[in-house]
């Protein structure tokens, strides 16, 4: 720092004050600011040294000055304070002509701040300085630091880490995203802006740098959630014309099977058409789940009674060469969910579980409590702290690098030979569980296995009894007058001709509009049979228009996809769906069923 004697400057008009009253007198007056000493003005006494005086004023601008005093004679009071605070406000500018020192500068700029900087040679890359921010950041002392080049931090190799510095020396570029590795072996992101400076004529690369791990964890997150949710309305708006199709082949293929003599030589040929398409249909099912658009019907229950109900097909499902151990707690508290949906679930993951240990193996489903006290980001959103019901499944199989775990819930993604998977299973099991407002969390190593866990929210009440009636005969069906309302040509064909066969009078309408017309102008329908998504009006839409008129009116919903418009619909009396496709017994069954209430 400078340590200069009196010239033309505050200092000598300071010296000057005291000298009026002791014209011995000796001074050191010394200015900082952060507790850096930025200038000193010292005054030798020219007589012999006598009482000792000292005092402190600091500015509105944060600087502070010390003045201490040797006096021949004593001053008047005030005079000393008056010093200080002169000198405090005057600052550096106290010497006659002031150049902070570079090493104070230097420090004051580099040091004092919360940002990660680093100072880099660029002829060889080493690492010259780092600040404190930087040493807490790498988990390394700034010696530490010296004895490293960037490119022992830099995960790209060196060759392209000299092309970045040369690209930030000559300022093409200053802005740059990298990925740093720290003490602890971790591997940070890391956005840097860097830029030449000369040092004591030396050139070097000044980088600050900002850690932006948690921020691109999130964006990823972000643009996996937004990728799922637009492969899912893809295969949704998929489901709907393929179950259109399934619906008219299904249903046109009964019918002829029906009419075929018991040994006519096409029977086999058509039933073999009518078994294809039927297990097509699964394949839409599927895709319906991942897209959570299925028609569900949750209920309270426990998830270990669904586990053990399904203990039998899942150990079936093993093998011999893969054991089950089940560990299910008796207090598990309730979840509401679809119960189907759920044993899906189940068979899906251990279906999993079983492919990753070819060689046979344990495979745990394991259901606990869970109290969660605070927010966790989850495939499916953040989970918030609250109780939950855990359910997972856990095997010491093949387990899954980062780039697999990526893509293992996109439907048709697999790592499985083509004849053995279609990839819908995991894909399945995110719908379903992100239709019960749950959440997944996936842990997995290669070499050591992995573990699934659904986390269901707890719902506070009584569980639903879960077990299955003894099938009740099907109502004797009465005949009456059907509304039937479907875009499709085919599907209302079937239709139509299903329903005049069992000696219904139809009343058709390819459109809302024409079936309003129908129902307002013509005789009056006892039941609406209606596609949910439809050009125009939809299908609830539709019903309440036509209740206008027919307050008593029943309806029974068709569709393989109903953007969510039936949530508050399938709970009403008088109202029933089915989700194509269906045979021609299932909807005559259902048909009946509606019918059959009292008005």
């Amino acid at each position: 720092m400078p340590e200069q004697e009196p010239g033309h400057s505050v200092g000598e008009a300071l010296l000057t004050m005291l000298r009026t009253h002791d014209p011995d007198v000796g001074a050191t007056i010394s200015v900082e600011h952060a507790g850096r000493v930025a200038a000193v003005l010292t005054h030798a006494p020219s007589g012999s040294a006598g009482p000792t005086a000292s005092c402190t004023a600091t500015s509105s601008g944060g600087w502070t000055a010390r003045v201490e005093l040797q006096t021949t004679r004593p001053l008047p009071d005030g005079v000393a304070d008056a010093v200080a605070r002169l000198a405090a406000e005057a600052g550096p500018s106290i010497l006659p002509s002031f150049t902070p020192d570079a090493e104070d500068l230097y420090r004051a700029l580099f040091d004092v701040n919360t940002a990660i900087k680093l100072l880099i040679d660029v002829d060889s890359g080493a690492i010259v300085d780092a600040n404190r921010a930087a040493q807490e950041f790498y988990g390394l002392s700034a010696d530490e630091l010296r004895k490293r080049r960037i490119m022992d931090i830099n995960t790209l190799s060196e060759a392209e880490v000299r092309a970045e510095m040369e690209a930030a020396r000559t300022q093409r570029r200053l802005y740059f995203n990298f990925r740093h590795r720290v003490a602890n072996g971790d591997i940070r992101d890391v956005e840097v802006y860097s830029g030449p400076v000369q040092v004591h004529g030396r050139r070097l690369l000044l980088s600050i740098i900002h850690d932006v791990t948690e921020r691109r964890r999130l964006e990823e997150q972000l643009r996996q959630a937004q990728k799922m949710e637009a492969v899912g309305r893809l295969a949704g708006g998929v489901a709907h014309d393929f179950n259109n199709l399934l619906t008219a082949m299904i249903g046109f293929g009964e019918l002829t099977l029906e009419q075929l003599s018991a040994d006519s030589p096409l029977r086999e040929n058509v039933s073999q058409m009518v078994r294809n398409a039927q297990r097509a249909e699964q394949l839409t099912r599927q895709l319906l789940a991942f897209s959570r658009h299925q028609v569900l019907e949750p209920r309270v229950l426990n998830l270990g009674n669904v586990i053990r109900d399904v203990e039998l097909l899942l150990q079936r499902l093993l093998g011999e060469r893969h054991v089950l151990r089940l560990e299910i707690p008796p207090d598990l508290w309730h979840v509401r969910a679809d119960v189907s949906q759920m044993e899906q679930v189940l068979v899906n993951l251990v279906a999993n579980a079983r492919d990753a240990m070819p060689g046979g193996g344990e495979v745990r489903l394991r259901a606990e409590n869970f109290t969660g006290t605070s927010p966790v980001r989850l495939l499916g959103g953040t989970m918030m702290p609250g109780s939950y019901v855990a359910l997972s499944v856990v095997d010491r199989g093949v387990g899954m690098d980062n780039v697999t775990l990526a893509r293992i819930f996109e439907p048709f993604f697999t790592t499985k030979p083509k004849e053995r998977g279609t990839g819908l299973g995991l894909s399945t099991v995110y719908g379903a569980v992100q239709g019960s407002g749950g959440f997944i969390q996936v842990e997995s190593c290669v070499g050591q296995g992995t573990t699934f866990t659904i986390y269901l929210p707890r719902f506070v009440g009584a569980a639903e009894d879960l077990s299955r009636p003894t099938a009740a005969p099907p109502p004797v069906a009465p005949r009456g007058t059907v509304l039937v309302v479907e875009d499709n040509d085919d599907v209302r064909a079937f239709l139509c001709l299903s329903l005049r066969l069992a000696g219904h009078r139809v009343l058709e309408a390819p459109s809302s509009k024409v079936a309003l017309e129908l129902g307002r102008d013509g005789d009056a329908p006892d039941l609406l049979i209606t596609d949910v998504v439809m050009p125009g009006m939809n299908g609830p839409e539709l019903h309440s228009a036509l209740r206008e008129h027919r307050p008593d009116l029943r309806v029974l919903y068709i569709s393989g996809y109903t953007e969510g418009l039936l949530a508050d619909e399938i709970p009403r009396e008088g109202t029933r769906f089915l989700q194509k496709p269906f045979t021609r017994k299932v909807l005559l069954d259902k048909v009946a069923e509606l019918l059959s209430q009292p008005v």
